[in-house]
Order: C-alpha cells, then sequence, then structure tokens
C-alpha cells in the first residue's frame, strides 16, 4: 500500500473517530462538567468546546502522533501501537491531565475504529459534517446577542 493512499485511510478514519467522539463525550460527560445546567444545555455547552478542540488540535495531534509512530517503528523494534499511545499521551498532556484522558481515550476509539469499522470516505465526511452541521444550527445558542 502506498504511503499516499494509507493516508488516506488513516485520515478517513480520523474524520469518522472524531465525529463518534464529539457525540460520545458531550453526552456523556456534560452532567459532569455542567452539574447546574439542565442535561441538554450541559451538553449544548460540552459540544461546543468539544468540536472546537477535537477540530482544531486533536484529529491533527492524532494523525502526526499514528505517521510518527509507524516511522518510528519501521526503524526500531518497538510495535505501532505502543508508540501512537505513548504520542497520543504526551498530545494530552500540553494541556494537562484532563486533556490526557480525552487523548487516551480518543487513541482507544481510533484502534476499535481501526480494528473493526471500516470507513469510506462518504462515510467519514457525512458523519463529521453531520456533526459541524450541528454546531452550526446552535451557533446562535453559543453566542446569544
Amino acid at each position: 500500500m502506498s504511503m499516499q493512499h494509507s493516508l488516506q485511510n488513516i485520515y478517513q478514519r480520523k474524520l469518522a473517530v472524531s465525529a463518534a467522539f464529539i457525540v460520545i463525550f458531550s453526552l456523556l460527560l456534560s452532567k459532569f462538567s455542567y452539574p447546574d445546567l439542565a442535561y441538554f444545555a450541559g451538553v449544548n455547552h460540552m459540544y461546543f468546546f468539544v468540536i472546537v478542540a477535537i477540530s482544531i488540535y486533536g484529529i491533527w495531534a492524532s494523525l502526526l502522533s499514528d505517521m510518527f509512530a509507524s516511522i518510528i517503528s519501521d526503524r526500531t523494534r518497538i510495535p505501532e501501537v505502543y508508540l501512537a499511545a505513548l504520542l497520543h499521551i504526551v498530545a494530552g498532556l500540553v494541556f494537562g491531565l484532563g486533556t490526557l484522558a480525552i487523548a487516551f481515550s480518543f487513541f482507544l476509539l481510533d484502534r476499535f475504529f481501526m480494528k473493526y469499522i471500516n470507513v469510506s470516505w462518504s462515510v467519514a465526511v457525512i458523519s463529521f459534517g453531520i456533526v459541524v452541521l450541528i454546531f452550526a444550527l446552535n451557533f446562535t445558542n453559543y453566542f446569544p446577542s
């Protein structure tokens, strides 16, 4: 498999994983992060922060972690999965311990997708597009005038 083809597969998977992660993370942790708000108001607030963080930093940090892990693994005897996990942890530590947990859970979800789910471009673009569409439709809720 060529390097360009494998990068396309990785990027497709990262888009689909990020869409799933944004929704799952927002639904599961909004009540812990915003206990004083109603559940869906908390989900709405959490969704805003998670989509911004994952789309600006998370996808790219994860993509680079996997690429560097693959390159280093080819030159050493260290298995790629261990290097990728370590690089995801390092990328998560950039912003503190909370993001460390987020980065590692993103890594675990990515490995689940890698093993069990075959992601095509249409699935990746549609799933991430739905997440962005929900964000765009709720944009006035994030910044009321």
